[in-house]
């Protein structure tokens, strides 16, 4: 995975925790959105990465790939895996097997949903305020997602889910 999310990240923090006493609506704002495109970005490396490999003679392919993703198909995909197995289609149930849909995968799953939700709040509804403490816990449970897609990289279920949110719309009927 690149550094690419964890730099927004970084600036999400910076952001939030910027005005000491009373938080600019905007840094706030753009720590929301900030800490949806960290995960995003995260997401869709972690899925490149599973699909044409992690090599340096593949970035050129990765980055390619990485330009077919669509949020709304991410956001479709998540809302599934989010449910557990049983929100699955068919198909995907099959290539599970008896196993379940981990708690953390679905946790990351809810979450992508929510911090897209945020992003939108907070760069188009301007009546919406933020809290501070509320934009650092969005941030701190990315930073929680981060970890885990660096640590169970090779669980069925999370390689599952990496492939399938690129071709969601293409495998959610069959």
């Amino acid at each position: 995975m690149t550094r690419y999310p964890e730099r927004l990240l970084a600036q999400a923090r910076h952001l939030a925790e910027r005005d000491r006493f009373r938080p600019e609506q905007a840094n706030l704002r753009r720590a929301v959105s900030a800490t949806y495109y960290a995960l995003f970005h995260a997401l869709v490396g972690a899925s490149c990465a599973e699909l044409v490999g992690a090599g340096a003679n593949q970035r050129a392919l990765r980055a390619l790939l990485a330009r077919g993703y669509s949020h709304t198909e991410m956001e479709r995909a998540s809302r599934a895996f989010a449910q557990g197995r049983n929100g699955l289609p068919h198909g995907l149930r099959s290539i599970l097997g008896e196993r379940e849909i981990s708690t953390p995968l679905r946790d990351m799953a809810k979450l992508l949903q929510l911090v897209q939700e945020a992003r939108h709040t907070a760069d188009y509804d301007l009546t919406v305020g933020w809290q501070r403490s509320g934009v650092i816990a969005r941030i701190t449970a990315v930073a929680s997602c981060l970890e885990y897609l660096r640590r169970e990289r090779a669980a069925g279920d999370l390689r599952l889910y990496l492939a399938s949110i690129l071709v969601w719309n293409r495998i959610s009927n069959r």
